[in-house]
């Protein structure tokens, strides 16, 4: 199939990444209702070519600021200083040679994709698809296309993955979407022809040369690459577990996004759950009978991983909005009750209690995931937040 856009964005090597034992990092973008996309491009690109560095240099000079408040005040010249420093000449060549990991020194260089959001909790937003193109081709890095079966059905749905793929966009969050009466649109009614499984079959399907009409492509497409999500939390674990093994089982799957995880207990079920329901799935698909279809998926679903949702939580306010409003989260009474206490102190207070809880969260799947975790950042654009827990 002829391209209108050829450029390469790294799409088919970050899918290795994530089937790998590495560390991936994405961020959630939600593109602006109205006004100029172009200046929401530029500022997040912006942020992306500022140095990490210059948090902690700021921190170190506010340290040794706060530090040195009660104490006495030298005189001291610099030149004296630096003639009776004792750094030797190996500890300079050792510093200069730290490890790859001590030497990111930019957002761009830790984050290695962005996932558009498709008019989330079911409020008006502009296309996930157009915007996919345009933050792809501005940001340069690959873009994960949120796309949900609650607006459009199979047709529509369809035709746009076709019409993305000639324009670079290959990979895709498959979504049922959230009931429209979550909304700020009631007047909408929500098509919902089926759920995420079918339009995980789709792109299966347009993988194969095969259209929705079940007729042959007239060209191949550019591969297409299908994640899912799952909630981080359930009154009954066993649907969760059920519903990995379902979709295991529909069609190829390169990661399951999940809801925010607040407490480890969610990440270790949820990576249990998974590597249960592979054994299952494969299981299933030995015995006699069962479709060359289900075969494929189970092969290739062996590498499928777990990207963990994470969303740092300032304020007692949006901790109570994410317990109400958001479907498959869990935020722990501890955390509801302290955010509560602290803003009773003041807003920076609230902030840094928030801060302590979230990165509580953000060292834990660190060590759960050995130090190579998966985390899909959300925090409604404010990318610049991620530089607190970097």
């Amino acid at each position: 199939m002829s391209k209108f856009c050829d450029r390469d964005f790294g799409v088919d090597s970050l899918v290795d990444k994530i089937r790998a034992d590495r560390a991936f990092l994405s961020f959630e973008l939600t593109p602006p209702l109205g006004g100029d996309t172009s200046a929401f491009c530029a500022k997040i690109k912006s942020a992306l070519g500022e140095s990490l560095d210059s948090r902690n240099v700021l921190q170190k000079n506010g340290d040794s600021q706060a530090i040195s408040t009660n104490a006495p005040q030298r005189s001291t010249p610099q030149k004296n200083a630096l003639d009776k420093a004792e750094i030797s000449k190996n500890a300079l060549q050792k510093k200069a040679t730290l490890p790859n990991a001590t030497q990111v020194k930019t957002l761009s260089d830790t984050i290695d994709a962005f996932v558009c959001t498709d008019s989330p909790l079911a409020r008006f937003k502009p296309s996930s698809i157009l915007s996919s193109i345009k933050l792809q081709n501005a940001l340069d890095k690959p873009l994960i296309c949120t796309l949900s079966m609650r607006d459009r059905n199979s047709m529509a749905l369809c035709g746009e993955i076709l019409g993305a793929n000639e324009l670079g966009l290959r990979a895709f969050l498959s979504l049922t979407g959230d009931p429209i009466k979550l909304g700020d649109c009631a007047e909408s009614k929500g098509v919902f022809e089926e759920n995420s499984l079918k339009l995980a079959r789709i792109i299966r399907d347009l993988n194969s040369g095969i259209a929705l009409n079940g007729k042959p492509l007239a060209s191949p497409v550019s591969k297409i690459y299908n994640f899912a999500v799952i909630n981080s939390y359930s009154n009954n674990p066993t649907s969760l577990a059920t519903k990995i093994k379902r979709k295991l089982a529909n069609a190829p799957i390169c990661a399951f996004f999940t809801q925010p995880i607040f407490a480890r207990q969610s990440a270790e079920f949820l990576l249990e759950a998974l590597e249960s329901a592979k054994r299952e799935v494969a299981r299933g698909s030995a015995q006699e009978g069962v479709s060359q279809e289900r075969e494929a998926n189970c092969q290739t679903n062996k590498d499928t991983q777990i990207i963990f949702g994470f969303f740092p939580v300032l304020s007692f306010r949006v901790a109570v909005f994410l317990r109400d409003k958001l479907p498959g989260v869990y935020i722990p009474q501890e955390w509801l009750e302290k955010l509560e206490g602290a803003s009773a102190k003041g807003k920076d207070y609230e902030r840094e209690v928030g801060l302590e809880l979230s990165r509580r969260v953000w060292e834990d799947l660190h060590n759960l995931c050995n130090s190579a975790p998966k985390i899909h950042f959300m925090s409604s654009n404010h990318i610049e937040l991620l530089r607190e827990f970097l």
